[in-house]
């Protein structure tokens, strides 16, 4: 995994990149499921999944189609993550490396409570550059801050 302090030193600041012809990345959420149901999260309303149709994750490869197309529209980079917890998906890893394979720069991020050694090193194997833990806490910290 590539320190952040050394993905910072390559970053060209955006007032030198506009106007932009196309977008620099892409954002994209593997699944709209979470194991957490924190307050702030619209998901955590009763009628979230009611709402959005049900719980869903986006097709492998479906993924790939637009991984694969962005790349040729000259994206750069890759971010998993959104409504949804990326590490409920079992195919995460193959994506990230997908992206890898693509040049990108791949980040994700995670509330960490499904984040074990093995899963780590599955990451870290995969190419992932970098890794955001959120922890808002489901236990009755959030309500505190």
């Amino acid at each position: 995994m590539t320190p952040y302090s050394e993905i910072r030193k390559r970053s060209v600041p955006l007032i030198y990149q506009l106007p932009l012809d196309h977008p620099l990345g892409v954002l994209i959420c593997l699944t709209n499921s979470c194991n957490l149901s924190c307050e702030f999260c619209p998901k955590s309303r009763d009628d979230y999944y009611e709402k959005v149709g049900g719980r869903a994750s986006l097709p492998d490869s479906l993924v790939s189609k637009v991984i694969d197309e962005l790349s040729e529209a000259g994206l750069k980079s890759l971010r998993l993550y959104g409504i949804g917890e990326p590490l409920l998906s079992t195919t995460l890893e193959n994506h990230i490396a997908h992206g890898k394979r693509k040049g990108w720069m791949v980040e994700g991020t995670t509330n960490g409570k499904l984040l074990n050694r093995e899963r780590a090193c599955k990451l870290l194997t995969s190419g992932l550059d970098y890794l955001r833990v959120s922890d808002y806490g489901d236990d009755g910290i959030y309500p505190s801050m």
